[in-house]
């Protein structure tokens, strides 16, 4: 019977694979979800073509090149930007690089590989750190059913856009460093971590903020071996987290390398190590102006996530279960550091993106908070983690299992 039993997460995966191909065959050729997967498209094509610049090549029609130079271009900003008189779509020109040689070999569908690989790699690594966490076979499929068909996530492996492939990458190397041996990460290991974590970047540019938030945790998680920070280590338990210090300058710089050499390469490409999301965000705005979008990109983008996955309202209200279960507040430093570690890369974000427009949250139409597809799986972990500490109160894993099943059984529908 537990043989069996342990075979029920792979075949949710199974059904996961078998959903996300039914969603493929779902989608018409040469039919995008949004504007910005038809540019990208447009750049892939063009590079499957053989004909590799990473600007808009014009037409050779002498008529067409004639109204484009009057400004009768075809698109503007903020999608296309014209620099040194060539044109650049907005996005960086990795995605359409990488999914170009697959577009030449399968047609329309091979540009949809690389999000669907990238999706499956999600649920695998996830299954993976499960496994690490020591789940039983229950908890892991709770999991993974939450994961694969009850959040927006599995959605975007049927949409030609990059999402999949960056939090793939940023999950991967995540779940390598905060699942390492007790003793810390190898050194193997954390370059691994560190490249993986960092070529998310190259994808997109929101995970600079998941970059700055993992480097200060491995450097926050080595004062608990400092005389100075000695009083503080000990309140906060420093020493839990100790092992995340173990080969941090390593972690830390492949991170570093990996991004600077994306940089120079925009700045190849582009002129600006940025690439042109600096014109779009950067050089477009004050830094008033900034702040005060970004109080609003965070809000929308909240309240999104909640809405679209309403298994994060558990972590709202595990806190009172937790207490109703022990009657008092045990602090849990790794718990803490997950949830900060969730409202940090939100506020980090809410300041990097381009506000939403059109009365729509940053990143225009979507499905689910996209720029926040990363906190899925962490989020899924934690709140499953969370319920794996109540499960030795009947009534209260009772009471969880039902919020579970009755706040999330619309997103089956």
């Amino acid at each position: 019977m537990k043989l069996k039993l342990a075979y029920i997460p792979l075949a949710i995966v199974l059904a996961g694979v078998l959903f996300s191909l039914y969603l493929l065959w779902q989608v018409p050729n040469g039919v995008y979800f949004s504007g910005d997967a038809g540019l990208k498209a447009l750049l892939a094509r063009q590079l499957s073509a053989g004909i590799f610049r990473f600007d808009l090549v014009p037409p050779s029609d002498a008529w067409v090149q004639e109204l484009w130079k009057q400004g009768l271009y075809p698109y503007d900003k903020p999608f296309v930007y014209e620099v040194a008189n060539k044109y650049f779509i907005t996005f960086p020109f990795t995605f359409p690089l990488i999914t170009a040689p697959f577009l030449a070999l399968f047609g329309d569908r091979g540009l949809y590989i690389v999000p669907l690989v990238s999706t499956w790699t999600i649920w695998l690594t996830f299954y993976w750190v499960c496994l690490r966490l020591k789940f039983n076979a229950f908890y892991t499929s709770i999991a993974l059913v939450f994961l694969i068909f009850a959040s927006p996530l599995t959605i975007y492996a049927a949409m030609y856009w990059e999402h999949t492939l960056a939090v793939a990458l940023a999950f991967a190397g995540t779940a390598i460093l905060l699942v390492s041996q007790s003793s810390g990460l190898s050194i193997k290991d954390a370059t691994i971590s560190g490249i993986l974590v960092g070529l998310s970047v190259w994808f997109r540019p929101e995970f600079l903020c998941w970059v700055g938030i993992l480097a200060v945790l491995v450097y926050l998680a080595s004062l608990s071996g400092v005389r100075q920070f000695e009083g503080i280590s000990r309140k906060l338990n420093l020493e839990s987290i100790s092992f995340l210090s173990r080969n941090k300058t390593i972690f830390v710089g492949s991170m570093v390398l990996t991004i600077t050499i994306f940089f120079l390469c925009n700045q190849i490409v582009y002129g600006h190590p940025l690439g042109i999301h600096a014109i779009q965000v950067v050089q477009e705005s004050s830094l008033a102006q900034k702040l005060r979008d970004s109080r609003k990109n965070f809000q929308g983008m909240g309240m999104t996530f909640f809405t679209f996955f309403p298994i994060a309202f558990f972590l709202l209200i595990y806190p009172f279960l937790s207490f109703f279960k022990n009657r008092e507040i045990k602090f849990n430093l790794k718990l803490l550091i997950i949830y900060l570690i969730c409202i940090f890369f939100t506020i980090g974000v809410s300041l990097i993106v381009p506000p939403g427009t059109a009365g729509l949250i940053p990143g225009g139409k979507q499905w689910g908070a996209r720029f926040l597809l990363i906190l899925i799986p962490v989020v899924a972990l934690l709140v499953t983690l969370e319920l794996n500490k109540l499960k030795e109160n009947a009534f209260l894993r009772y009471v969880s299992l039902f919020y579970y099943f009755n706040f999330n059984d619309y997103q089956f529908l």
